[in-house]
């Protein structure tokens, strides 16, 4: 069982869906309906229908459902009415559940099953077992293979499965005694077979004096005294389910105290499951604020930060039980993620701990040795850096067998994201990894059979890609591989600094939630009488001009609306707090904010030659700049939230001045002394790898998440920096991209001072922009060392018509972390992904015709002339099948015609910049 993250869909359309919701309508409880059609089921079954109510303990409701086979549709149909019973999206979450799809079970079950040798029936376990989803397919699976042992006994004494929640417990019950369809199943049996309990807390032998050995009271006083010590202060610890797993199954756990092979430090001894399956909560242990008090007042949900932080302030105040109330519940929280971290290896300094990765931890001690484990967890456990230690033990005391890893595009969770991605694995106990059979992306339980393609990736090349994380990269080909090899032996880690390295540091500059104090909504500024100035910055002014900025002078300050104001006028400053939908590839106003808060928030594309940073939140001058006092040298932002299946893996612009959120954080590089006030030559350069299409491809077989964060971009590989900074035209071609607003005059002011560059050519327009990054990314390529014919690879797909990318069927043959989705509704020869293959052909012809100690030379001269507004990168006619693109289109293209993009009138626009200090 996995927690939703939104509702569950209600079949109305099916009669059960239709019943069910009927039910609910009239008020009956989810058990009840239940029980009712468990009942149903059991009679046409020949069981006695007492024993479903027994089960349930519950009494059916009144109308008889509609005829159905199948008894998992039990749990559907709980828990789709306990949606329905919700007020809203967050009750949905606490009383909804997700339960595995009987497919993926059954496949998942066969695959753990696979190639074992067992005399008699192996004994399986599920330690989250909702609906009891894996126990039947177990059960169906146990069936076939031994077809003379009775399903009663095969309940009794191979099937064990767990759940903290009692609700259900009594649906898994209820499942398998249906699945089973024997008479002589009691209810008793059924009540041992599957217990209500949390896997994850338990005390085992080793722990406590020979003579406390059987005593529960005294595990669970023991466990409840290093929960307490965990918290530091008081919390509610009382509704915890223990369970102690050698004291409640003594038949599959023998306590001969020798800690067993040492792998799950349990001890157990040589006991253990045969198999352990199942699919365990996948949230992580945090600390909610809008969950608790939303309980007491919903609107909390929907309100901006400022305003929600300023409202529980208040409650609290006012109620000093409620007080008390949320200081237990943080020390709860506080506790079980101390227990995780203790108990379970998992991190918690940078990240909330997931308990799904404790799940795996646990279901390994829960193993004999050479056992198997076979569960769907987030794909978190091979990318995060919270689940190192776990991988660690993975690689170095297991032997993990495969790794499939899934994205949800066709719904197979359907009350997930569609872009959440999640890991089938498969591990047996004790032994090595020397290579893991992986697959990713997958869409489809299908891919879960072991017939479909598999690569096989050694574990020696993990350890050495990346050493210090131990994530497994998403390579699917041999061409992966050396992609991914050829970037790491040329290249440097992103972490790495000193004199090799680019010495990136990050930060989160300020946080909407902790820092809510600093912040104030552009509609409160404007109602206190702020106007927006042409640089973005909001302004309180004692006195403000109808005449617009006199032509002559630069102590006026111009306004949006055209009017001006005196510098000695202005009182006080406020800038825009940067989000993530501000911000696209070279560019920090893609986006504007229109209205609203939350989920109901308005952001519109900005468009225009001259758009404005729109915000929802501003902080002010004096807060900025004592989180970035090196402003406004630039520096890079990046949105935080990606996927390796969007146009864009990597979305980075280069800020100037401007504060940004934690959705957005920010990279500056340092020299060898990390030091970080130098000039802007390495932010620039940095920005042209981060933005590229090279590292973009790189980039997305790291990532398997949402989140990029630190740990996700520590191993990915970086040109070394001395080839890169030797490409002075390559910093200001990202200038030209990246300073094209009246807001960024301090940019292009850094930038000359530090460079020598008195010439801005900034431009908005869509095919000027196109080709300068194209040949931005020819030239980041060739800092990596890699040629047209490998770029190619990468980008065959691209050149395909726009009727064909568009296509839902079509797309679905692509590779969906592939880059066809930029400029797929341009013609082919005006995408940047075509253009950069056939500016990077252009550059290769010049550095063959070269010495090697003039490449650099002529790779900034190449640029260069990228800088001119009449800069095309090919030649008139294109033969794309013969380049090698994988297109239908006629042997010859042809592209538009070169175009000459209008240059902005760049000091008359920045007049005035200098007046306010920024």
């Amino acid at each position: 069982m996995c927690p939703v993250r939104r509702a569950p869909p209600v079949r109305h359309t099916d009669p059960l869906g239709a019943w069910a919701a009927a039910a609910a309508r009239s008020g009956a409880p989810p058990e009840s309906i239940a029980c009712a059609l468990a009942s149903r089921l059991a009679t046409a079954r020949g069981l006695d229908p007492r024993h479903a109510e027994e089960l349930l303990e519950a009494e059916p409701v009144a109308v008889a459902p509609p005829p159905v086979d199948d008894p998992l549709a039990i749990g559907d149909v709980a828990a789709a009415v306990r949606a329905l019973r919700a007020a809203d999206a967050w009750s949905r979450k606490r009383l909804g559940a997700i339960y595995t799809p009987p497919a993926l079970a059954r496949l998942l079950v066969a695959r753990a099953l696979a190639d074992e040798q067992h005399a008699a029936p192996p004994t399986v376990c599920d330690p989250a077992a909702g609906a009891g989803v894996f126990l039947v397919a177990a059960l169906d699976a146990l069936r076939r293979r031994w077809p003379d042992v009775p399903a009663a006994d095969l309940v009794r004494s191979a099937l064990f499965g767990l759940d903290v929640d009692p609700d259900a417990v009594a649906l898994a019950r209820a499942t398998l005694w249906l699945a089973a369809g024997e008479p002589g199943l009691a209810p008793r049996d059924l009540q041992s077979a599957v217990r209500c309990g949390d896997a994850l807390l338990g005390i085992d032998a080793t722990e406590l004096g020979p003579g406390e050995l059987d005593d529960r009271e005294s595990r669970d006083a023991h466990g409840l005294a290093l929960l307490a010590e965990a918290a530091g202060r008081s919390a509610d610890l009382d509704a915890l389910r223990w369970f102690h797993w050698d004291l409640e199954l003594p038949q599959v756990f023998r306590r001969d105290g020798s800690g067993g092979d040492g792998s799950g430090g349990d001890g157990f001894g040589r006991g253990g499951f045969d198999v352990v399956v199942g699919n365990p909560p996948w949230d992580t242990v945090r600390l909610d604020a809008r969950e608790f008090f939303g309980d007491l007042d919903p609107a909390q949900r929907e309100r901006h930060t400022t305003e929600s932080g300023t409202l529980r302030r208040q409650l609290l105040d006012a109620d000093p039980e409620l007080a008390q109330r949320w200081c237990a519940h943080r020390a709860r929280i506080g506790a079980l993620r101390g227990w995780l971290a203790r108990r379970h290896g998992v991190s918690v300094a940078r990240s909330d701990p997931n308990l799904a990765l404790a799940f795996v931890d646990r279901a390994l001690g829960l193993l004999r040795p050479g056992g198997r484990l076979a569960m769907l967890v987030p794909a978190a456990l091979h990318t995060d850096l919270g689940a190192r230690r776990l991988r660690a033990r993975l690689l170095d005391e297991h032997r993990w067998r495969e790794l499939i890893g899934f994205e949800n595009r066709r719904r197979l969770f359907a009350g997930v994201d569609s872009r959440f991605k999640f890991d089938a694995i498969l591990v047996q106990r004790g032994g090595r990894t020397d290579a893991i059979a992986c697959r990713f992306l997958a869409t489809d339980a299908a891919s879960l059979d072991g017939s479909g393609a598999r690569f096989e990736l050694p574990a020696r090349t993990v350890r050495r890609f990346h050493p210090r994380t131990l994530a497994i990269p998403e390579v699917d080909t041999a061409e992966d591989l050396a992609l991914l090899d050829r970037a790491h032996t040329g290249g440097v880690p992103f972490d790495a600094a000193g004199p090799t390295g680019w010495g990136i540091a990050m930060q989160r500059e300020f946080d909407l939630t902790r820092d809510a104090k600093h912040f104030r909504t552009r509609d409160d500024l404007e109602r206190s009488g702020y106007v927006p100035d042409r640089f973005d910055r909001w302004l309180r002014c004692a006195a403000i001009d109808d005449a617009p900025q006199p032509a002559d002078t630069a102590d006026r300050i111009p306004l949006r609306d055209g009017r001006c104001v005196r510098s000695d006028d202005v009182a006080d400053v406020w800038l825009p707090l940067l989000e993530g939908r501000h911000v696209a590839p070279f560019d920090d106003a893609a986006k504007g904010w229109q209205r609203g808060h939350g989920r109901r928030a308005v952001w519109l594309p900005s468009g225009g030659s001259a758009p404005v940073l729109e915000p929802r939140v501003l902080v002010s001058l004096d807060a900025a700049r004592s989180r970035d006092p090196l402003a406004p040298r630039p520096k890079i932002g990046f949105m935080a939230i990606g996927s390796a299946t969007n146009a864009h893996a990597m979305v980075a612009a280069v800020l100037v001045g401007t504060p940004a959120g934690n959705s957005v954080p920010t990279l500056r590089c340092s020299g060898p002394d990390g030091a970080v006030d130098g000039p802007p030559d390495a932010e620039l350069a940095l920005a042209a790898v981060l933005g590229s299409l090279v590292y973009d491809a790189l980039l997305r077989r790291r990532m398997a998440g949402l989140n990029l964060n630190r740990s996700v971009l520590a191993d990915t590989p970086l040109p070394r920096p001395d080839r890169a900074l030797r490409l002075p035209s390559l910093r200001r071609l990202v200038a030209d991209l990246s300073f094209t607003r009246p807001a960024h005059a301090a940019g292009w002011t850094v930038l000359r001072t530090a460079a020598g560059d008195p010439v801005p050519r900034p431009t908005r327009e869509r095919l000027a922009r196109t080709t300068r990054l194209a040949a931005l990314d020819a030239a980041v390529a060739w800092t990596y060392g890699l040629d047209a014919a490998t770029l190619l690879r990468l980008l065959s797909d691209c050149a395909l018509p726009a009727e064909l990318l568009r296509s839902p069927r079509h797309a679905r043959t692509l590779s969906a972390r592939g880059l066809w989705r930029i400029d797929r509704d341009r013609p082919p020869l005006e995408r940047r992904t075509v253009l950069a293959v056939l500016a990077l052909l252009a550059l290769e012809r010049r550095l063959a015709a070269v010495a090697p100690a003039a490449a650099a030379a002529t790779v900034d001269a190449f640029l260069a002339e990228a800088r001119d507004p009449g800069y095309w990168p090919r030649e008139e006619r294109v033969d794309l099948r013969a380049l090698g693109f994988a297109t239908p289109l006629d042997a010859t293209a042809v592209g538009p015609a070169p175009e000459r993009p209008a240059a902005l009138p760049w000091d008359a626009a920045t007049r005035g910049f200098a007046s306010v200090p920024s």
